[in-house]
């Protein structure tokens, strides 16, 4: 959904070219939170050696992972280990334990002086932490500090926050002081959008190598967890940090409690080592949604929309799909995108729906397809009555900026009267006749703010996910969009993968297309048991190969093929750059992934999608070969040069279909 959008545009744009245009330009990151300087240790900011070429892998010897729990957590494969000793951060400072000692084979316990007991327990490849306190105090933070050794390392997986945020494969570098790392995670909204990713990793990451190493928070309901990674001349350093923000627990003599679990793994085969951690992260106990195909009404028409708009647009969805989908595809899906309701926060049909939400609903059924509908349901304009008349219903000290519609209001969802009015929203729109809610946004339930029953911005957040399930019920398809990973996955049946594949000021523009394809590629594995949306299929403005490879492209992530463009512009010959293939792949209900973490070359930042557009240069690194859940071989050549790669030549922006 549109993270990036209109007048505030240009700030944010100005935020990319100080950040860095170029994947293969050392820069600067300078921010409100200060100006930041990374030493690459003469590192190439390309890839060493020149990088990997596009047909090689990393040789798989094997080996077999072990644990050795004694006064410290040491992972091994072969001559590739880790070792981790934990911290806490208890009262505003990282406290080492004063002794550590296993208690079982799978079980460390370590004393803290007289604040109390951190016990972590094996399961399987998982630590789940648990803290016994002794005396009142402040608990800010779990995390484990890790050194070890692991031979030929290729990069590392810098995952963003949210849907929206820049993830991908980096060089490793340097490490990099806690301040400067500080600094850069304080970043909210939009600026972090267009991070770097050189200083850490939020929720999980992955050392590619021969034997990989992938680690990661298995649950996002205490703190926000970050992972840094980096070499030096005593080898690789890992540390997983969950909390660090300025978020506390303040806890009571003989309290417990229960930390995010932990997930570390040594593996030959990276597909499978993370595949094998997507399938420890929460989800539904009950799948009930499944891929659908549709049309969404944002891409185009953006916030201008009227129910004629809908409604004509809704009618020519089958011209479009009826060719290349089964019986068993229908009915699509026709989603009401932002631009529907009177105010952010007031939920009910503006002047251009004038039948209401109830009516479009029921003409859509009566019509055929599946009715949805979007909205920002923590979000409330501060201008708007439900705001200035509840000032103690919404957070104090944050608020989220939008580019159009000015400061919103965000809803403390531990008053009981910003709880209600965010189910209440909820249900009326559930009850008018839409069976799935695309709620977006969703990120700025969990800014750094007190709460006014003093948990934690993600213990609140997980709050507002079960209210809005409680509200929706059992059956409404949840798609989450601006949304972290892991945090809510036990109650959304969809998650957003990656960024915006367009934006109004460029319109459908062949530089937002790779952004789609680098986030499902770092991300696929947070789609094992959710529909992941790779958001619609563009039709207009570009060249033919260009549509078809970005419609692949759309489709890799495996959870919906939409379209979402004004249908009734759209030239007779460009419904036939849609194949069946491509849109069996989009709602295959699973996503397809790299062959392994190789890379054409390792870039030591992330690019933006707005800095490629600006720059004109198409600076993403990509994997070239994904395996589809078919088990066909897609090959993907995002470059604007052709490249050759087993025999076969894949033209610039094109690709080509294997068996």
């Amino acid at each position: 959904m549109h993270a990036l959008n209109y007048d505030r545009f240009w700030v944010i744009l100005l935020a990319v070219i100080v950040f860095g245009c170029s994947s293969e330009t050392k820069t600067d990151e300078a921010n409100d939170a200060g100006v930041v300087e990374m030493d690459q240790g003469g590192i190439d900011p390309i890839a060493q050696d020149g990088g990997i070429s596009p047909d090689a892998t990393i040789s798989q010897a094997q080996c077999e992972e072990t644990w050795e729990i004694v006064d410290s957590i040491t992972v091994s494969c072969g001559s590739d280990s880790m070792t981790f000793d934990p911290l806490l951060l208890i009262d505003g400072q990282w406290q080492s334990p004063t002794t550590c000692d296993s208690m079982e084979s799978d079980v460390l316990s370590c004393t803290f002086d007289s604040a109390g007991t951190l016990v972590l327990r094996r399961r399987n490849q998982t630590l789940i932490p648990t803290f016994e306190v002794s005396r009142s105090l402040a608990l800010g933070g779990f995390r484990l500090k890790g050194q070890g050794q692991i031979e030929g390392v290729e990069n590392w997986l810098s995952n963003g926050y949210q849907s929206w945020s820049q993830s991908g494969q980096i060089s490793l570098s340097d490490p990099v002081d806690e301040e400067t790392v500080l600094a850069a995670l304080r970043i909210q909204g939009d600026l972090e959008l267009v991070r770097t990713g050189q200083h850490f990793s939020w929720w999980t990451s992955y050392v590619y190598a021969p034997t990989s190493f992938v680690v990661g928070a298995t649950t996002a309901k205490q703190f926000k967890t970050w992972v840094q990674v980096s070499q030096s001349d005593e080898g690789i350093q890992c540390i997983l940090t969950s909390g660090g923000l300025g978020a506390v627990i303040n806890a009571s003599a003989d309290d417990i409690i229960e930390g995010d679990g932990v997930f570390l793994h040594f593996g030959n085969d990276l597909t499978e080592a993370l595949r094998h951690y997507g399938e420890q992260l929460p989800h539904r106990e009950v799948r009930t949604a499944h891929a659908e195909a549709g049309w969404n009404s944002w891409y185009e028409l953006w916030d201008q929309i009227t129910e004629v708009d809908i409604m004509e647009n809704a009618a020519l969805v089958p011209l479009f799909l009826d060719p290349v989908t089964e019986a068993s595809a229908r009915p699509y899906r026709i989603v009401v995108d932002d631009g529907w309701q009177k105010a952010w926060g007031d939920w009910t049909a503006n002047p251009g729906f004038p039948n209401g939400m109830a009516g479009t609903a029921t003409q859509l059924s009566e019509a055929g397809f599946l009715p949805g509908i979007w909205m920002a349901p923590l979000l409330v304009e501060a201008e708007n009555p439900i705001a200035t008349e509840n000032p103690d219903w919404f957070l104090d000290g944050a608020e989220y900026v939008h580019p159009v519609h000015g400061s919103m209001r965000i809803l403390d969802v531990t008053v009981e009267g910003a709880a209600n009015h965010l189910k209440s929203s909820v249900a009326h729109l559930v009850n008018s006749g839409f069976s799935l809610l695309k709620i977006d946004f969703l990120f700025s339930g969990t800014f750094n703010a007190p709460r006014s029953t003093g948990i934690t911005p993600m213990a609140s957040y997980d709050l507002a996910m079960q209210y809005i399930r409680e509200a929706a019920g059992p059956e409404t398809i949840l798609l989450g969009v601006g949304a972290p990973p892991i945090a809510g996955f036990a109650h959304l049946d969809a998650w957003r993968i990656g960024p915006d594949v367009a934006v109004p000021q460029f319109d459908a523009s062949w530089y937002f297309v790779q952004g789609t394809a680098r986030s499902t590629a770092a991300r696929w594995f947070f789609c094992a048991y959710h529909l992941c949306d790779g958001d619609p299929a563009l039709l207009r403005g570009l060249e033919r190969n260009e549509v078809e490879t970005a419609s692949w492209i759309a489709a890799l992530a495996g959870g919906a093929f939409f379209l979402s463009d004004d249908l009734r512009l759209i030239e007779d010959e460009r419904r036939s750059w849609l194949t069946s293939e491509m849109v069996a792949l989009g709602i295959a209900g699973e996503a397809a992934h790299p062959f392994d973490g190789s890379l054409p070359e390792i870039p030591f930042q992330l690019q933006s999608q707005l800095g490629a557009q600006v720059t004109s240069i198409a600076g993403h690194q990509l994997p070239l070969k994904w395996r589809l859940p078919s088990g066909e071989t897609l090959m993907v050549n995002v470059s604007d040069e052709s490249i050759d790669i087993e025999g076969e030549t894949i033209e610039a922006r094109g690709h080509i279909l294997l068996d």
